[in-house]
């Protein structure tokens, strides 16, 4: 009798450390998605800034180019 007990007990202590790792790996997976996301948010908004400043340029070009056009017409 004694041994079934000592069994049912290792059977629930091994349960419940397949379930902690388990939950680890999750969490694991949890955080590298979300840092993977953070990086892509970071990547987007530096092409977001890099393509505001160049839309910036271009139009002062061409309203540079527009300004002389209208000066020699």
């Amino acid at each position: 009798m004694d041994d079934g007990r000592e069994e049912v007990a290792q059977n629930h202590i091994e349960r419940k450390n397949t379930s902690t790792v388990v939950r680890r790996k999750i969490v694991r997976t949890d955080t590298l998605i979300f840092n993977t996301l953070q990086l892509f948010n970071t990547q987007q908004l530096l092409f977001n800034i890099l393509n505001a400043l160049l839309s910036f340029f271009f139009a002062l070009v061409f309203q540079y180019l527009l300004y002389i056009v209208l000066q020699f017409s």
